[in-house]
């Protein structure tokens, strides 16, 4: 069977692109290199928002610090 992305190599992965696909038992038959290039192309994307997490979690900590010090002056 060729691959279901490209239709032009052997398909040796089964491939599915979210939870719910898995859930409800949907997949694909791919070839490795097609896997391979989205796996990449996704963890590509995933890396674009670590700098986003980062600042968001130092404004978490520092609002936690902030409630910590106003919890201490009541007391």
């Amino acid at each position: 069977m060729l691959c279901q992305k490209c239709g032009k190599r052997e398909a040796t992965e089964t491939f599915i692109d979210d939870m719910m696909s898995f859930i409800h038992g949907i997949s694909y038959q791919w070839c490795n290199y097609c896997v391979l290039t989205t796996q990449l192309a996704c963890a590509r994307e995933q890396e674009k928002r670590i700098p986003i997490l980062e600042a968001e979690l130092k404004l978490v900590l520092l609002e936690m610090e902030l409630k910590e010090k106003a919890l201490d002056k009541e007391t």
